[in-house]
């Protein structure tokens, strides 16, 4: 069974600190995203991951780390490959999904229904549930299905180049992911609030999950 080490950060107050144990150069570009929301949400995953970095001991990844980034924008570090992370954020929080296989995690804020975005580009598995479904428990099959979608996106690395219609994802329990030429597990999470979490593993299932939120103090801490 794969292990999947999920941690949440809430956004609030990050912005009004400073002397993180980020890298120099990253603490550069993230000081120049000029939306204060999405500032907040880049530094929150940027302090996950260097916890993680310093949590885990990732062999031959720097303290603070620098990550890479793929010919498809998948984030990896050069220094060790095997170190699988993914990051997302949404609304104030940050997330970070940590496995020993491929992984992507997603968080979105439920909002409205999108029955339009289902009929469009979602597989016709994934339709045929979805409107199957009583109209008021719509919304929250969308989202679930939507973080799951994304997680698989970013488990394989493919970024926009992988059609959200060319595989299909099932409702929890179920968690096989149709479609792909390799094995995919997926996993879904509560989560405080209005939103929801789910992750994919490129691995044969079963998935184990476990989320744990950090504060603010805790990310930035420097002992482990």
């Amino acid at each position: 069974m794969k292990q999947v080490g999920v941690f949440a950060l809430p956004t609030e107050g990050v912005l009004q600190r400073t002397g993180y144990p980020i890298a120099p150069e990253r603490w550069a570009a993230l000081r120049r995203i000029p939306h204060e929301a999405a500032r907040a949400q880049s530094i929150a995953t940027e302090l996950l991951l260097c916890w993680a970095v310093r949590q885990f001991k990732p062999q031959g990844v720097p303290v603070p780390p620098v990550r890479s980034l793929s010919p498809k924008g998948k984030p990896y570090f050069a220094q060790n490959p095997g170190f699988a992370f993914s990051l997302s954020h949404a609304g104030d929080w940050a997330v970070l999904a940590v496995c020993d296989a491929p992984v992507g995690v997603d968080i979105e804020a439920v909002g409205q229904d999108r029955p339009q975005v289902v009929a469009r580009f979602f597989h016709p598995r994934e339709r045929d549930a979805y409107f199957a479904l009583p109209e008021d428990a719509r919304t929250d099959a969308f989202y679930t299905l939507w973080v799951r979608k994304e997680a698989v996106v970013k488990a394989l690395g493919d970024g926009m180049h992988r059609p959200f219609a060319s595989f299909a994802v099932p409702l929890p329990p179920a968690d096989a992911v149709y479609g792909l030429d390799q094995p995919a597990a997926l996993f879904s999470l509560p989560f405080p609030g209005p939103y929801k979490l789910g992750g994919c593993v490129l691995s044969p299932g079963p998935v184990q999950a476990r989320l744990q939120v950090l504060s603010l103090d805790q990310a930035c801490s420097k002992s482990t």
